[in-house]
């Protein structure tokens, strides 16, 4: 957390900030390393400052190691402590709610208080070794449930007995384990063209179609994973769609590498998939990153301006979805590597 933290300084001092004020969760425990129901990390020049309010102040003190920890109330306020120590230039984490900006501009009147677009969120873009550790574990976990889910569908199962199953199959790992978002189960023609649907009630039949997408968290660290299962035999509408799925997919991960940008990517998947004649039916971006969030930077599309780089970490994800035929979707996550890139969620059985 001390190289996180000094990085941090090292791009306040870029931008001419004395001080910078984060509350979003994610990046609270990227700098860290704890979760909290509420709590602010301050970061100056010289110290990390974590305040948070009386309720939580003993919990705290007894999680948080190397940080000092400020208890907030009326007579502690992160306003006081700034204007003690003279900062005059503070940088705010734009996702502030408007009421916390409104009181901190008008606490520290006469300081310059700026608001920061994604500061923290692209320090978080690469992920260093220990990171990579535990989305990796993540992620084969995501690839374990998988391979149970399929083996255990079958005709006349409910969409919300799926969707049951894999979440009892995911927290049963033990205590470090969760899942990364709800899972989405769709099946039949009529439910699998809503890329995040969510109603659960169907039953499925033979010859469905079942998309299922769901995904792990581990310590923290999150994993995303769709997947295809056909009961019985494909018929050539699906076949054919699922064909074009993976040609897009396989296109995409051989111009995985450093130095690309991410709306490359985007522009590759939707060239395969509009040549297929399904172009209208790729409705959104190929991908997003993957970590402490299950959408976080960068993200996969046509406007996308971000680099790839060693140590980044998305899904590529390409979906078409026909009314009347059905939607497929196949989702995989991805590790930058130095020439090219890991599949993460690759099957190895």
């Amino acid at each position: 957390m001390k190289i996180r933290i000094e990085y941090l300084r090292k791009v306040l001092r870029e931008k001419k900030l004395e001080a910078f004020l984060i509350h979003n969760p994610s990046n609270f425990f990227y700098f860290t390393g704890i979760r909290l129901d509420a709590g602010f990390l301050l970061v100056t020049s010289s110290r990390a400052l974590i305040f948070v309010p009386e309720l939580l102040f003993t919990e705290a003190k007894r999680r948080v190691k190397n940080l000092a920890v400020v208890n907030l109330n009326k007579q502690n306020k992160i306003a006081d402590y700034i204007r003690r120590n003279k900062i005059k230039s503070l940088g705010v984490e734009s996702s502030i709610s408007i009421n916390s900006w409104r009181q901190l501009k008008r606490e520290l009147k006469g300081i310059n208080v700026v608001l920061q677009n994604n500061l923290s969120e692209k320090l978080r873009l690469k992920k260093d070794k220990k990171e990579i550790a535990l989305i990796k574990k993540s992620a084969c976990m995501a690839v374990k449930t998988w391979h149970h889910i399929k083996s255990w569908v079958r005709s006349g199962k409910k969409e919300w007995e799926i969707y049951n199953e894999i979440t009892r199959f995911i927290t049963k790992q033990g205590k470090d384990w969760g899942i990364s978002f709800e899972p989405i189960v769709a099946s039949g023609k009529e439910n699998t063209v809503f890329p995040h649907y969510r109603l659960r009630k169907r039953e499925v039949k033979q010859r469905d179609i079942i998309l299922v997408d769901f995904g792990c968290e581990y310590c923290g660290y999150k994993s995303d994973l769709t997947r295809m299962i056909f009961l019985g035999r494909i018929n050539k509408s699906h076949q054919r769609i699922y064909d074009l799925l993976g040609e897009a997919r396989n296109r995409v991960l051989d111009k995985i590498r450093p130095g690309v940008k991410c709306s490359v990517l985007d522009n590759t998947a939707r060239a395969v998939i509009k040549k297929g004649g399904y172009g209208k039916f790729f409705v959104h971006g190929l991908g997003h990153g993957v970590g402490i969030d299950v959408h976080e930077l960068p993200y996969l599309n046509n406007k996308s301006e971000e680099i790839l780089e060693e140590g980044m970490v998305f899904t590529v994800e390409p979906g078409i979805y026909v009314p009347g035929i059905g939607g497929m979707r196949i989702e995989d996550m991805v590790l930058v590597t130095k020439t090219g890139c890991k599949i993460l969620t690759e099957e190895k059985e």
